[in-house]
């Protein structure tokens, strides 16, 4: 990420974990249906939904989701 960016960026993250709340643009997903075989002859069979969602919320998710594993993760079954 780009230095000019990264204050603003890490304060919007900051900002959303002490609110515990989440920008709802970031909730926001692209659907884009993937044609499953060239070409689909049927929507329903022939197609499969494909989400396109912020990078920014992604980006927070993998950071939270770190977090989370540190703290539970000895407690988590291997299997």
């Amino acid at each position: 990420m780009s230095p000019f960016l990264a204050d603003t960026v890490c304060a919007i993250f900051n900002s959303s974990l002490r609110q515990g709340h989440v920008p709802k643009i970031w909730k926001q997903a692209n659907d884009i249906p993937v044609p499953k075989i060239h070409p689909p002859k049927l929507v329903e069979n022939d197609l499969r939904p494909i989400f396109l969602s912020a990078t920014l919320s992604k980006i927070l998710e993998l950071f939270v989701g770190g977090w989370i594993l540190e703290a539970v993760g000895h407690q988590l079954d291997n299997n």
